[in-house]
C-alpha cells in the first residue's frame, strides 16, 4: 500500500529540512561558539572594568599621597628642629644631654607614677 501524504511537496520538504538541520552537529557547534564567543567578550569586558576600577583607585590614592619633596621635608621637619634648639642651647650655653638625661629622668619617673 502507499502511503498518502495530506502534506504539499513544499511543505515536506520544509520539514525535511527542519529536521536535518536538528540533527546536523555542525551547526550545533556553530551555535555553541557563538556562545563562547559572546562568554568571552562579556569576560573581557568585565576584567576591563575590574582593570579601570584599580586604575581609578590607583590615581584617587596619588592624588592624595604628598609630593617627594613634601614627604622629604615632613621627615627632616623634626630633625631639623631638634638640630636649632641644640644649637641655642649650645649658643645659651646650656649642655644638651644635660636637657635629654632631664627629660630622660621625667619620662622615667612618669612611667613609674
Amino acid at each position: 500500500k502507499a502511503v498518502v501524504s495530506t502534506q504539499s511537496t513544499g511543505e515536506i520538504r520544509r520539514d525535511i529540512t527542519e529536521k536535518s538541520k536538528a540533527l546536523d552537529p555542525s551547526l550545533s557547534v556553530k551555535g555553541k561558539t557563538q556562545q563562547k564567543l559572546k562568554q568571552k567578550i562579556e569576560q573581557q569586558k568585565e576584567k576591563e572594568m575590574e582593570y579601570k576600577e584599580k586604575l581609578n583607585a590607583m590615581n584617587e590614592k596619588l592624588k592624595n599621597r604628598p609630593f617627594l619633596f613634601e614627604r622629604v621635608s615632613m621627615e627632616r621637619g623634626p630633625l631639623e628642629a631638634e638640630k636649632a634648639l641644640r644649637k641655642a642651647l649650645t649658643e645659651a650655653g646650656v649642655d644638651p644631654e644635660l636637657i635629654r638625661e632631664i627629660s630622660q629622668y621625667e619620662e622615667d619617673s612618669l612611667m613609674v607614677s
